[in-house]
């Protein structure tokens, strides 16, 4: 059972070290790129939620996981991690530093939509940022032990350091 953990532990660490890297990555380059209304909002709340422990938001991620019936899944640990504050502020101060609107401005002259213009001139430049989130992300996932405690109940789906506990 042992490597089992181990595996559910590395599994859920990779995915939501993946999907909040690159969420992080997306909204990073949106606030710092980009004009919209409430930009501004937006990046506090972000912020706020930057100062928010993660243990107080269990109890609210337990009912909502409830209600749609995804307690004791894998996507019980794996949906809440996606979400990544902390690698969405790191992102938005990179992005302002590694890519100059003049690039941008390039690839939209030369006809490249916006999506072409992140996929192919931004995300190159920001590999080393979104390394860096991934990693964050990554062990943070990998050390979670309160949420797959409360969320999960069957120990073929437990991380390691829920399993070794029990």
């Amino acid at each position: 059972i042992f490597s089992q953990w181990l595996w559910n532990t590395f599994y859920y660490a990779l995915v939501s070290g993946l999907g909040s890297a690159v969420f992080a990555t997306l909204a990073g380059y949106a606030f710092a790129k980009y004009d919209f209304i409430g930009k501004n909002f937006l990046f506090a709340l972000v912020l706020g939620a930057v100062m928010i422990p993660q243990t107080a938001l269990v109890i609210p991620l337990f009912l909502l996981l409830s209600k749609f019936g995804l307690l004791n899944t894998p996507w019980a640990v794996i949906l809440p991690s996606l979400v990544f504050p902390p690698g969405v502020f790191l992102m938005r101060a990179y992005v302002d530093e590694a890519i100059s609107n003049e690039i941008i401005d390039a690839g939209r002259v030369d006809g490249a939509g916006e999506l072409h213009i992140f996929a192919s001139l931004a995300f190159r430049l920001l590999m080393p940022g979104f390394t860096t989130v991934f990693i964050l992300a990554f062990v943070a996932s990998w050390n979670n032990y309160f949420l797959p405690l409360v969320v999960l109940n069957s120990s073929e789906h437990f991380p390691v350091t829920v399993g070794l506990a029990q």
